[in-house]
């Protein structure tokens, strides 16, 4: 069994919020696990038990992680090219170049009317075709 477009959808969701996402192949069953690099150490006891129960049964599942954050970067990158607006763009492109980059993009992003909801858009798809891409490249353990 493969992720449906709606579980992808959902995944997309979720890695994009920092978490890990486990799907099981047999079952369908999405488990998300905390991510300590982004969200660092908890200990509520749900995420332990999740990741558990994804190592006591790691043949069944494939994982979906939060990208990394060069691919990150080369997403934003790629919206500011696809912006129209070119002051806008310019603002991007400097924010890109210049320190702290991620939080200048955000900032740019968040004030930038209706450029924010394309952005999450963009970023949502660019998302699920990453995922799309990992199921592609483990198309044998589907088939298992």
């Amino acid at each position: 069994m493969k992720p449906t477009e709606e579980q992808i959808k959902q995944m997309a969701v979720t890695i994009d919020s920092g978490f890990r996402c486990c799907f099981h192949k047999k079952t369908g069953e999405i488990i998300n696990i905390m991510d300590e690099m982004h969200w660092g150490y908890t200990d509520d006891p749900i995420w332990d038990e999740n990741q558990d129960y994804v190592d006591r049964n790691k043949e069944f599942f494939i994982e979906f992680e939060p990208m990394k954050s060069h691919e990150s970067f080369k997403i934003m990158e790629d919206f500011a090219d696809s912006v129209e607006d070119e002051k806008l763009q310019d603002m991007l492109f400097y924010a890109l170049n210049g320190p702290k980059p991620f939080r200048n993009f955000k900032y740019h992003i968040d004030n930038s009317g209706e450029y924010r909801q394309k952005w999450f858009e963009f970023k949502a798809h660019r998302i699920m075709e990453n995922i799309k891409n990992i199921i592609k490249a483990n198309e044998e353990f589907f088939e298992e």
